[in-house]
């Protein structure tokens, strides 16, 4: 196989505003919610698969089981608390991609994608607690419906 190198000449044509965007990404110091979000959802699965086979099997076997549920169920939660102190923007009540370098929020943009940490666990304990009500629930739901 030979070696390639992509060109910009090799993207697909953009309005000039977007291509000079994409010309400028560091997409190498990006931590995005959209991928990280994916994870964690990816991480409780395997935990929950682990779990109902582990349950099918006789004790002797189920053992195999402990370990990648132990190892997924903490990078799980290691991740959703990650996600949540990091990503989650209170004044905007929604997540947003990181800058690895230095360690702080991108630019806000809405997108959709940023409500995926809500379709991948449940983030109900880190809302206990604060002042989380129907007020902040329905703006919420608002700015979900409005990023696109």
């Amino acid at each position: 196989i030979q070696d390639t190198k992509l060109e910009t000449t090799d993207l697909p044509a953009l309005p000039c505003s977007r291509q000079s965007i994409v010309s400028h990404m560091d997409i190498t110091n990006v931590v995005p919610v959209c991928l990280n979000s994916i994870l964690l959802r990816v991480e409780n699965c395997i935990v929950e698969l682990c779990q109902k086979a582990m349950h099918d099997r006789p004790a002797e076997m189920a053992n195999q089981f402990e370990q990648p549920i132990h190892e997924f169920g903490n990078r799980h939660h290691l991740r959703q608390v990650a996600i949540h102190k990091l990503m989650w923007n209170e004044s905007n009540l929604q997540w947003f991609d990181l800058n690895a370098r230095p360690c702080r929020q991108r630019k806000l943009i809405i997108s959709a994608s940023n409500f995926l940490p809500l379709w991948a666990s449940d983030f109900s304990p880190f809302l206990e607690g604060t002042n989380w009500n129907d007020a902040k629930i329905i703006r919420t739901v608002q700015a979900f419906r409005s990023s696109g």
